[in-house]
């Protein structure tokens, strides 16, 4: 399955330039001595400089690697399936069309056909290439002197123990979490509330602790005030300036997709981004 898409051709292009970079400073840092470097925190550094991730791929492979996870994102992102009960109403997308159906529609038929639908408009289509990434991302690590890719991702956190860290942290909040799902359980039965069924939010009618009491929604002042989404990361900049942290630079305002864009589709995940020049994060 190959998707030809110019956007995806550019990214792919700037990953293997990366991934050049990535290896070129590792053959350089390969040649510090541990013991010329005292420093603890510098030597961690150095650590993760050479720890380079898929970039440590051959470039056929890295190649491979990365039009894999492309092909994966042009699959999830451009979804689409027919409305329930109307075969005519097609090209309902995850945003908005299907997940705003999630969040409000209480009829168990349309729920399930959403739900099952999409899947099978999308993952169905990914598990191959699902399956070829992770041969691919195990190979990576292994060259990284790793035993598999979650041995990768726990690199970072550089703790031994980090396993047993995240199961001790989960025995403690799991009594309350219990509490929880078992309440909402038996309100829940058969509404999702969004496309994974991990967020309650979307359900509140049916799930609040309290029916009758007023619940506070600021959407209609926020319509009346004129919001949108550029004022909304304005004022999210502005709780994070509250607190001495620095502001957005140019770039981030200049270059990043706050809207939905009209020439392509496109399901923008939250995401941060250093471009590595000291000046443009988005």
């Amino acid at each position: 399955m190959v998707f030809h898409n110019p956007f995806t051709q550019i990214q792919t292009v700037s990953q293997l330039q990366y991934a050049s970079f990535q290896r070129a400073v590792k053959e350089m840092l390969a040649k510090v001595d541990r013991e010329h470097v005292q420093d603890p925190k510098l030597w961690r550094q150095v650590q993760f400089l050479t720890t380079i991730g898929p970039a440590a791929l051959p470039p056929h492979l890295l190649d491979r690697y990365n039009r894999l996870i492309n092909d994966m994102l042009t699959v999830y992102d451009t979804a689409t399936i027919c409305a329930y009960n109307d075969p005519f109403k097609c090209g309902l997308k995850l945003e908005p069309e299907l997940t705003v159906i999630m969040a409000r529609s209480r009829d168990w038929d349309e729920l399930q056909y959403v739900w099952t639908e999409w899947r099978r408009k999308s993952g169905q289509k990914i598990r191959d290439l699902y399956e070829q990434l992770v041969d691919l991302s195990n190979q990576a690590a292994k060259l990284n002197n790793l035993k598999d890719t979650a041995e990768y991702w726990m690199f970072p956190y550089d703790s031994p123990t980090f396993r047993f860290d995240v199961e001790d942290v989960w025995e403690e909040v799991k009594p309350l979490y219990e509490l929880m799902h078992a309440y909402v359980r038996r309100k829940l039965r058969d509404l999702y509330g969004n496309m994974w069924g991990q967020s309650w939010s979307n359900i509140l009618d049916v799930t609040i602790p309290y029916p009758g009491k007023n619940f506070l929604d600021v959407t209609p002042q926020m319509i009346e005030q004129g919001y949108n989404s550029l004022a909304m990361f304005r004022l999210a900049e502005d709780f994070y300036q509250s607190m001495n942290m620095s502001g957005m630079p140019p770039e981030f305002w200049a270059g990043s997709v706050l809207e939905e864009l009209p020439d392509r589709i496109v399901i923008c995940q939250p995401s941060a981004w250093d471009f590595c020049n000291r000046r443009d994060y988005r």
